[in-house]
């Protein structure tokens, strides 16, 4: 009673007139939010005296504050979201937050802070984000985290806890998101988690727990997401996740896991998302994922994986992604993939495969797969024999494979019971719950697909099974050569009649120039050759390519954008079929461009995300003057023939002007000028009577005239 009073009085002291918008100087404010990063700050800013700020956000991260204390956010009633990240923070007392009732968000991420002092959080009633990430908080209690009822997410990443005590977080029962990764945290063991019944996500990657103990996750009866990659976990517990009933995705990957047990995943009904890449596995035993039946996507890659057992994914309908790149196999039972009828991705690269005669069924069937469009192009490259290295095993022929110098088993002889086919064939039915079959039941049911190997009957996507030895997968002899005794692991009995299965015509390449290519990806790799540019201009690129095969109902489409592009391939164009070229249009000048090339076959593209055929171009820089050579040409003749002709024209007006000044001159009357007016008169002296008829004199005709210069006429003036 007496705390609560100190409280209420702490608020109430709180309580003063309140301003629209309180903006200190060193600070920026925007509508209701205050906004004082980067200011060089070493306390909170304060309004003036007897005054309180209306302010709903106020941002202070990024200064050097090192202690928070009551009275420091008396004058911030009204705030919604505070942050004080990347601070030099060290201590908080307690009654800090009181006056913040209407607070929803907390930043205190990236400070100093090693311990908080118990119900430092008391009075943020209506917080729902506290974030105390990147700290130094090496221990945490129930009452740390006392009042804060309305908490949905809490973020304790990048601290230094080693333990969570039991009920630490007891009274957080809305808490939705709980951060814990990158800590020290050892062991989970009695009941760290009570009281989370509402917790959905929670995350503790990258600590040191093993798991050897305890039952940690029995409370999170609502958790849909758990995330325990990058720790010490060595082997799973039969049932550690059975009371996981809502989980949906999980996450053990980069751990040392080398033993699952077969009950491991027991309880996890609605699992989707299983990873389990980078471990230790050696062995995917039969019916391990059974309990699993809804999952989805499985990663098994970077293990040492060396035999995935014939029932492994038995009754798993809606597999669609299997991902066993990177392990130890050698070999694969094509049966193992029977009843995944969903299964649309399957990775098996970078395994050191023996391509002998023992991988001719899981050949047939990629190739079965991959024709029907139920699967995308599996690349398998050869490891064993030295012959073969390098080569991809959907590429081999029958004689390829018998001639690597494996034992091929004969088939001169056909077995008549499950015992001649595998010695050991009713133990292994009885364990994998495969029963044997009549010679009447071995044949698939119209509900069926058409499987490429005796005896195995697949079913469409859409099929239901009703156990384990119902219409899903038929297991009887196979036949080829594909399929050794050694490898085989179900019991199988022969059908009353062997049936062939169909082959697809793969020729060795460069021999027969007609190839069957049933998907975009195999037509890709195999067929187009050559991607190149013939001319390059600052606004165009001509592209052109080569095919090995031709395929009718194949067309293309040219994906090209600027490097550096955050979203890739933002434009397409389709090209149509029997064209190996195409100019693209419209590019800016000065600008490098990424061109990639890929089929469409039947209308459908490849879905891999590598591009094999693409090519880099740098358009060229903007001519001065944008014509093409033949324009250029003609433009420059055409201007040396107007200058021609205009300097035929006026050679002609010159010589027809003197030529007609000439003339004038000849037929104009001529008269006497003195061409230096100071000089003497000399000149007029010998001018004729004929020559100057408009000289009137008046003397006599008798007595010659003696001109002064006053008689010789001024030569006209020139304006």
């Amino acid at each position: 009673m007496a705390k609560s009073m100190v409280l209420w009085f702490t608020f109430l002291s709180c309580l003063k007139e309140v301003i629209p918008l309180f903006c200190p100087d060193v600070c920026e404010c925007h509508d209701e939010t205050l906004i004082c990063t980067n200011r060089g700050l070493k306390s909170v800013p304060q309004p003036p005296q007897g005054l309180s700020s209306a302010a709903r956000a106020l941002s202070l991260g990024g200064n050097f504050i090192t202690h928070l204390s009551p009275g420091d956010f008396c004058n911030y009633p009204a705030l919604k979201e505070l942050s004080l990240q990347y601070n030099s923070i060290q201590t908080i007392s307690s009654k800090t937050f009181v006056p913040l009732t209407e607070l929803k968000e907390l930043y205190l991420g990236n400070n100093l802070l090693s311990s908080l002092e118990n119900k430092t959080f008391a009075g943020l009633n209506n917080i729902q984000l506290l974030d105390l990430n990147r700290n130094r908080l090496s221990h945490v209690s129930r009452d740390t985290f006392y009042g804060l009822n309305s908490l949905i997410k809490l973020r304790l990443d990048g601290n230094v806890l080693s333990t969570i005590p039991d009920g630490a977080f007891v009274t957080l029962g809305n808490l939705g998101y709980l951060h814990l990764e990158k800590n020290n945290i050892r062991s989970l063991w009695r009941n760290p988690f009570r009281g989370l019944g509402k917790l959905r996500y929670l995350n503790l990657s990258k600590n040191n727990i093993s798991l050897e103990r305890g039952n940690p996750f029995r409370h999170l009866k609502s958790l849909s997401e758990l995330q325990l990659s990058e720790n010490r976990i060595v082997s799973l517990r039969e049932g550690a996740f059975r009371w996981l009933t809502e989980l949906t995705t999980l996450s053990l990957s980069h751990n040392t896991i080398s033993d699952l047990d077969h009950n491991t995943f027991q309880g996890l009904t609605q699992l989707r998302s299983l990873a389990l890449d980078s471990n230790n596995i050696t062995v995917i035993s039969q019916r391990l994922f059974s309990p699993v039946k809804q999952i989805q996507d499985i990663d098994l890659s970077r293990n040492a994986i060396s035999e995935v057992q014939i029932a492994a994914f038995w009754e798993l309908h809606l597999l669609n992604s299997l991902n066993l790149k990177r392990n130890a196999l050698t070999g694969l039972d094509p049966a193992v993939f029977a009843s995944a009828g969903h299964l649309y991705k399957v990775d098996l690269s970078d395994n050191p495969w023996e391509c002998d005669c023992h991988l001719m069924g899981l050949r047939d069937w990629i190739h079965w797969a991959v024709k029907g469009h139920k699967l995308l192009t599996v690349f398998i490259r050869c490891d064993k024999p030295q012959s073969l290295s390098g080569r991809y095993l959907d590429l081999l022929s029958d004689q390829d494979l018998i001639n690597s110098g494996g034992e091929c088993p004969t088939k001169a002889t056909q077995p008549t019971s499950p015992s001649e086919t595998h010695p050991r064939a009713t133990q292994i039915a009885q364990d994998t719950g495969v029963t044997e079959l009549d010679s009447t039941q071995a044949e698939p049911s119209s509900s069926s697909q058409s499987s490429p190997f005796p005896g195995i009957a697949v079913m469409s996507s859409g099929s239901k099974g009703q156990g384990h030895g119902n219409g899903n997968v038929q297991p009887t002899p196979t036949q080829r050569k594909g399929l050794s005794e050694s490898r085989s692991k179900a019991t199988m009995r022969p059908r009353a009649k062997q049936s062939t299965p169909a082959k697809l015509d793969i020729s060795p390449l460069g021999e027969v120039p007609q190839l069957t290519l049933a998907d975009s990806c195999r037509f890709n790799r195999l067929s187009i050759t050559n991607l190149s540019t013939q001319l390059v201009t600052s606004s165009s690129a001509t592209l052109t390519w080569d095919l090995e095969y031709a395929r009718t109902g194949v067309s293309f489409r040219i994906m090209y954008d600027r490097f550096n592009q955050n979203k890739r391939f933002s434009r397409y164009i389709y090209v149509k079929e029997e064209t190996n070229c195409y100019t693209l249009q419209d590019l800016y000048p000065s600008v490098p461009y990424l061109i990639c090339l890929e089929s469409v076959v039947d209308m459908k593209t490849c879905e891999m995300e590598s591009r094999e055929h693409c090519l880099g171009i740098l358009t060229k820089a903007q001519d001065s003057f944008p014509v093409d050579t033949l324009s250029l040409i003609l433009y420059v003749t055409a201007a040396n023939g107007a200058v021609l002709v205009l300097v035929l024209v006026l050679l002609i007006c010159t010589f027809a002007a003197k030529h007609i000044g000439r003339r004038r001159a000849d037929n104009a009357p001529k008269s006497g000028y003195c061409s230096v007016r100071k000089s003497n008169c000399a000149a007029c002296s010998g001018i004729t009577s004929q020559y100057n008829s408009s000289y009137q004199s008046t003397n006599s005709g008798s007595v010659t005239p003696q001109p002064n210069c006053a008689d010789c006429p001024e030569p006209p003036q020139r304006d």
